[in-house]
């Protein structure tokens, strides 16, 4: 059988670079320390030329055991919509070593596991995610259930946040809770400054502050409730000009509630309460 070899113009990326040839079209020019390959088309010289067989430098470092310190491109556009395609498919793990920096979005089809126990953090004190969305209800804090349900927030059964009016509570022994609640516009109609359901909690004391420019009016109040009506009284009340408020306290619709109207309008409320 006659042997006919054939060879290609090659040379180093640099002695391409520097050459910086145009190929005839059709012709091949390998640069030999990276393995591409450029086809000439007989107009664009080298530096403006695409590599031709880009896919072969992929193959030949991925066989096991090889490395490379050559940045890889993939300018395959395919998007994935599972494990089975996009224009990269790796079948088996992925070690990253470095950052891993994605342009879309991280889809998992299954479990994110950390490799040991309490040792991986998510984020850190001057490189916080943003909102966190979970399809369920609760998230289990080291052995602590933080809840959340119809707007409530439970630690451990315990509610610890409601969603009237901002009130923010923490629990102090189950089931007293103790909580100061977010500043309120109250003027000359009934607003509810803080509400609970009647089979919460029957006992509750609050210290209110209202503000209204110059003028201070605090006072303190105590509330019953016995499923059926709500008693509260009021006492302590300590102004240092004119009274601003008034406070009153019914049930409406299976919830305790404990209302301000303003003598005067725009007086800005603030309450502290505990409840048992």
């Amino acid at each position: 059988m006659p042997y006919i070899q054939f060879q290609f113009r090659r040379g180093t990326a640099s002695e391409w670079t520097s050459a910086n040839p145009t190929l005839a079209p059709g012709e091949l020019g390998l640069e030999t320390d990276t393995r591409k390959v450029k086809i000439g088309d007989g107009i664009k010289d080298w530096a403006n030329l695409s590599y031709g067989i880009g896919g072969e430098d992929l193959q030949l470092i991925t066989t096991a055991g090889n490395t490379t310190n050559r940045a890889i491109t993939i300018s395959n556009t395919t998007v994935s919509s599972n494990t089975v395609s996009g224009a990269l498919v790796v079948t088996g793990g992925v070690g990253v070593g470095g950052n891993l920096n994605l342009g879309g979005n991280l889809v998992v089809s299954n479990k994110i596991l950390p490799t040991s126990n309490g040792l991986i953090d998510i984020g850190s004190p001057t490189a916080r995610f943003g909102t966190v969305y979970v399809s369920g209800n609760s998230i289990d804090l080291g052995g602590t259930e933080l809840t959340a349900n119809a707007g409530n927030l439970f630690v451990d059964g315990v509610q610890l946040a409601n969603s009237i009016n901002g009130n923010f509570s923490v629990s102090v022994t189950t089931p007293t809770i103790i909580s100061s609640s977010a500043m309120l516009t109250v003027g000359n109609v009934a607003t509810t400054l803080d509400e609970f359901n009647i089979n919460a909690y029957t006992t509750a004391k609050y210290i209110v502050q209202a503000v209204n420019g110059s003028d201070y009016h605090s006072m303190e109040a105590f509330l019953v409730n016995d499923k059926i009506n709500a008693y509260l009284t009021v006492y302590a009340s300590v102004k240092n000009n004119v009274k601003l408020i008034n406070l009153d306290a019914d049930i409406s619709s299976g919830n305790v509630r404990l209302r301000a109207t303003g003598i005067t309008a725009n007086n800005s409320v603030k309450i502290f309460s505990t409840k048992i």
